[in-house]
């Protein structure tokens, strides 16, 4: 079975721009991949991939023309549990377990290496 969250360094070359913590959102089914070291924004992190917590929470949104935003996704993770604030759209003050990651997740992100700052 997979973890539940890996780190991803993220390169410019030879030098270290970021670091990024990925798991798998069970609340939108999608792949998050959170700043932890780099540039802002960028969150607080517990230090854990069994156990992951960040802070601040994590909000994913769409920009609208007119200046508003579709909320995507809104949650905090803590101690591997994401807990879905109530303007999310999906399992609205829910409290999840985070899945292992995806197969294909693990594998890209064990041979990949960027040339693109976050």
């Amino acid at each position: 079975m997979n973890a539940i969250a890996l780190v991803r360094d993220i390169w410019r070359g030879a030098q270290l721009v970021a670091r990024h913590l990925r798991y798998w959102c069970p609340a939108c089914d999608s792949m998050h991949g959170i700043c932890i070291e780099g540039p802002e924004p960028r969150w607080s992190w517990n230090g854990s991939l069994d156990a992951p917590t960040l802070t601040p929470s994590v909000l994913s949104y769409l920009p609208r023309p007119d200046g508003s935003r579709e909320t995507l996704c809104h949650h905090f993770l803590t101690d591997g549990r994401v807990v879905v604030c109530g303007d999310s759209p999906k399992h609205p003050n829910e409290s999840l377990p985070l899945p292992p990651l995806p197969d294909w997740l693990v594998s890209e992100s064990a041979t990949s290496h960027s040339d693109d700052a976050p």
